[in-house]
């Protein structure tokens, strides 16, 4: 799939995104993937749990149990000593810490709700009305509210309020187009306004 520029920002970079990864069965955790066995589809590990030796009181160090999420009646086991590729969602960025991409990740997420346009003393706000169920985006300028991008054109899906955005900002004096570092922020911006399986998919 060809690359953009917009997706080498450091937003897309830090979006949590699933990836293939070999662990031993002890280093599984709950929310993984897991691939038990060859050609096997993989199912969504839940809840965790060690057991004791059958017949016996000390605990079985060769077997973890776990219950699958989807399922929740069923159950299965792993040995903690048997690695198993697993699907798992998480930030891998070079150098840093899980705990800095996670901190990194939320601050600019909420970064989304105000996209700043540089050089200008304007900012766009991406907008979801979850009564008329539309998207759209507020031009502010100087701190005050100077126009909104959708208002009457009832925009039903996130991508359609940047189609013609530009032209919208030409409208308000914004002569520039805005960048694609600009344009996939307010994209983003306006599924984390929605929120709920628009968000997730977009970060899952």
């Amino acid at each position: 799939m060809m690359r953009t520029a917009a997706d080498e920002t450091e937003v897309y970079r830090l979006i949590p995104r699933l990836k293939t990864i070999t662990v031993k069965g002890a280093d599984v955790q709950p929310g993984d993937h897991l691939y038990q066995y060859k050609h096997q589809a993989g199912v969504r590990v839940g809840a965790m749990w060690c057991g004791r030796v059958p017949g016996g009181t000390a605990w079985d160090r060769y077997r973890v149990n776990f219950r699958q999420a989807d399922f929740p009646w069923s159950y299965g086991s792993i040995s903690p000593l048997v690695e198993y590729p697993v699907q798992r969602s998480g930030v891998y960025v070079e150098g840093w810490s899980p705990e800095d991409c996670d901190k990194r990740r939320k601050e600019l997420f909420e970064e989304l709700r105000q996209v700043e346009l540089d050089g200008e003393d304007a900012e766009l706000r991406p907008i979801f009305d979850p009564d008329r169920r539309t998207y759209s985006v507020q031009l502010w300028k100087a701190g005050e509210l100077a126009a909104t991008h959708g208002t009457t054109d009832n925009f039903r899906y996130s991508e359609e309020p940047l189609e013609a955005i530009d032209a919208f900002l030409s409208e308000q004096g914004i002569t520039r187009a805005i960048t694609d570092d600009e344009a996939f922020r307010v994209r983003a911006g306006l599924k984390y306004a929605r929120g709920g399986m628009e968000w997730a998919a977009f970060t899952g």
